[in-house]
């Protein structure tokens, strides 16, 4: 599951997939979550890894593990980035009265049911809501938290869960039979999750997943048929303690994938009493460390502690998260201390604040795991020819987007893989060249613009994606001689109108749902992905990339996604447009808050350790 502005976008349109990614799609303006920061990306990373073993593992196999020290595969190191040391503290750092922390993201969720949620205004309040059996630290490598500990079958394809005594908000156990409900209703064809296919991998899945065919090839199983292929998928609860997973062949990032949003537990018996209503402040049930107080719709939502939470209990007694879509006014609760963290600051800002005596001193920047683009809908003409999309590419300076138009804020991207992951190509794709774009639209039949038909580019409401998006018609306009034309909608509207209608243009953006290439690349760009809402489609890609997928060491994997990316980015089915980062105001007396390069919104992993200090 975020916002992509060259200085501070926020919230990402999973067209995620997240989001999960679903994706996640960047989804709001300002300065939260996008423009790759001024700086330098994060280091490469160390490749994702199962936890290490206890016992000497079997030849070219993943090992089996138990309980292990640092559960998880190292994840890309965020770059440093540090608290406003600089500003003032209360002496000896005393905690204020009322432990409130208030943010605000940029449009209200579609949903907080996290089989359902794909964009990251969902994302940001299920993880506050629900622990998953593991969970990133700041450093993004991985910890348990409903899991104790677990191991790997030596063919690397059943890991086995054992779980901590944790309960449920009214104070029942969260048993394993409560995740295997979960993944199985994640994977249920008549759920719909646009996140369904992030367990792909499990056995079964396949045949469950398609059981009721496609739009175009229904197909109409019995209740039988259906129950039989839900039994086959390979989950199940062995005991109340006991998890397994069986896989249809290995992969060395499976584990990264049960921390994300759509992988959360969820209580069978609510979803059945409730229905769609389950989520309601009076019926959710959840595991997390806090719980849903009221949900204001298009005003705000309020959390608070959760008393029967089974982990560290957050010093935080409430989050206060509103809905405020105007950028100018959210930076004015911001500056009226209203806020605790600036949801957004227009990009003309940015120079001045880095000079203003007080409020440099509350910059907080960070990179992310993120990407800005525009897709194609890769289908249908104009774009179904390589040539106009190359030509389009081609035609859009990025670098003086990146540092003049959004002050040196974002970097700008030739491919997809940002930097800071594995599988990162700095060497690849295409460079501002308004001469070759000329020659190829030409190519395509389209001399100096010249009959090319009426083309729109869609993006959702926000002054900061309004600003870039401009730049992309004046660019068009300057170098190609083509006019487009610009709509937006609000960011519900537009999700659903990229995932079902595939406009011609459509901004989006990608924040990692974990530090693997296979989340860039398959994940997104495979033939018939849900999240592939520019109908891409390429056999070789899609050949190199589950071969890469099934592959368990990284080392091997990542040649196989190098060359799937090459080919991807020669196809162009999107124009890249910059890597994202952020650029926030944070007040001094915010302690704890630690972004990291997966936030759905900024330092969202990791709310639940913020205290709030004495003014």
């Amino acid at each position: 599951m975020a916002n992509l502005n060259g200085s501070q976008l926020n919230n990402v349109l999973q067209i995620r997939m997240r989001r999960r990614q679903l994706m996640k799609v960047l989804a709001a303006g300002g300065v939260g979550m996008t423009a790759l920061i001024v700086a330098c990306a994060p280091p490469p990373p160390q490749p994702a890894a199962a936890p290490p073993p206890t016992t000497a593992p079997a030849a070219a196999a993943p090992t089996p593990t138990s309980a292990p020290a640092k559960p998880a595969a190292p994840a890309p190191t965020p770059t440093a980035v540090a608290q406003p040391a600089a500003a003032p503290k209360p002496a000896a750092e005393q905690l204020a009265k009322d432990q409130i922390f208030r943010f605000n993201i940029f449009g209200e969720p579609n949903t907080i049911d996290p089989t359902l949620a794909e964009d990251n205004n969902s994302s940001v309040v299920v993880t506050q809501l629900f622990d998953h059996l593991v969970r990133y630290k700041p450093d993004l490598t991985l910890e348990p938290t409903v899991a104790d500990s677990w191991s790997v079958s030596s063919d690397g394809k059943v890991w086995t869960f054992k779980l901590k005594d944790v309960k449920w908000s009214d104070g029942k156990p969260v048993t394993a039979k409560d995740f295997e409900y979960s993944l199985k209703r994640l994977a249920d064809p008549k759920t719909a999750s646009p996140y369904a296919e992030f367990i792909i991998d499990v056995k079964g899945f396949e045949d469950y997943h398609a059981a009721l065919g496609t739009k175009e090839k229904p197909k109409q199983p019995t209740d039988a048929e259906l129950a039989k292929l839900r039994d086959a998928l390979g989950v199940k609860a062995v005991d109340d303690k006991t998890l397994q997973i069986e896989l249809a062949h290995p992969i060395g990032y499976f584990v990264n994938l049960l921390a994300h949003t759509n992988l959360a537990p969820i209580r069978q018996d609510v979803v059945e009493k409730f229905g769609a209503k389950w989520t309601d402040p009076a019926n959710i049930i959840v595991n997390g460390p806090f719980t849903l107080e009221s949900w204001s719709p298009k005003s705000k939502i309020v959390l608070k502690r959760n008393p029967n939470y089974s982990g560290k209990a957050p010093t935080l007694e409430r989050i206060e998260i509103t809905f405020v879509t105007e950028e100018t006014t959210a930076y004015a609760s911001y500056l009226n201390n209203e806020l605790d963290v600036s949801h957004t600051v227009a990009d003309a800002q940015i120079p001045q604040l880095r000079t203003d005596a007080k409020l440099s001193k509350e910059i907080v920047q960070s990179t992310q795991l993120a990407t800005y683009y525009i897709g194609f809908n890769y289908q249908k003409s104009p774009f179904d020819k390589k040539q106009v999309r190359q030509a389009f590419q081609l035609a859009i300076d990025t670098k003086t987007l990146c540092e003049k138009v959004l002050y040196g804020v974002p970097k700008p991207a030739k491919s997809f893989i940002p930097p800071g992951m594995p599988g990162h190509q700095p060497d690849i794709g295409f460079d501002f060249n308004p001469a070759k774009a000329k020659a190829l639209l030409a190519e395509a039949g389209y001399p100096d613009g010249k009959g090319f038909p009426p083309v729109t580019l869609s993006y959702n409401t926000s002054p900061a994606h309004k600003l870039r998006m401009e730049y992309i018609q004046a660019q068009l306009k300057q170098n190609l001689g083509i006019d487009i034309q610009l709509e937006n909608w609000e960011g519900a509207t537009y999700f659903r109108k990229v995932a079902t209608e595939h406009p011609p243009m459509y901004r989006a953006g990608w924040l990692g749902d974990y530090p693997h290439p296979n989340n860039f690349l398959r994940q997104l760009w495979e033939t018939g992905s849900g999240e592939n809402f520019s109908q891409y489609s390429n056999k070789q890609f899609d050949d190199l990339v589950r071969k890469a997928a099934a592959e368990p060491n990284i080392e091997k994997a990542l040649p196989l996604y190098a060359e799937a990316q090459k080919i991807m980015v020669d196809d162009a089915p999107a124009i890249w447009l910059y890597f994202v980062g952020v650029f926030r105001l944070v007040k001094p007396w915010v302690k704890g808050l630690t972004p990291t390069p997966l936030d759905a919104y900024f330092g969202s992993l990791n709310w639940r350790n913020i205290q709030i200090l004495a003014r």
